[in-house]
């Protein structure tokens, strides 16, 4: 398992779309593998209300998740026969206002 992260977003800031889990494709992906495995799920706890922008966004799932505080996003990498999901491709929008 990897190590906690945790993420701040103050307004302007954002995370470009992208995927959590890693391509078989890359360079580092052999090492990665070796040292700790794929990423099978991610969960995104919102520790504060955002005033302004800062949803998650799956665009090919059509579905954008509001950060509220006490709430979570959790999703599989993987599909049912292990192959990487490309459907969980997501974005951290803007903050437009506070922060996130």
């Amino acid at each position: 398992a990897e190590a906690l992260q945790v993420v701040h977003y103050d307004p302007g800031q954002k995370y470009d779309l992208h995927n959590d889990w890693f391509d078989p494709g890359h360079p580092y992906y052999a090492d990665r593998m070796r040292a700790r495995g794929q990423r099978i799920v991610s969960v995104f706890c919102y520790l504060t209300d955002v005033e302004g922008g800062g949803c998650t966004h799956f665009p090919r799932l059509e579905r954008r998740f509001k950060p509220e505080r006490g709430t979570a996003v959790l999703w599989f990498n993987q599909n049912i026969n292990g192959a990487m999901d490309e459907r969980v491709l997501h974005a951290g929008e803007e903050v437009t206002a506070g922060d996130k």
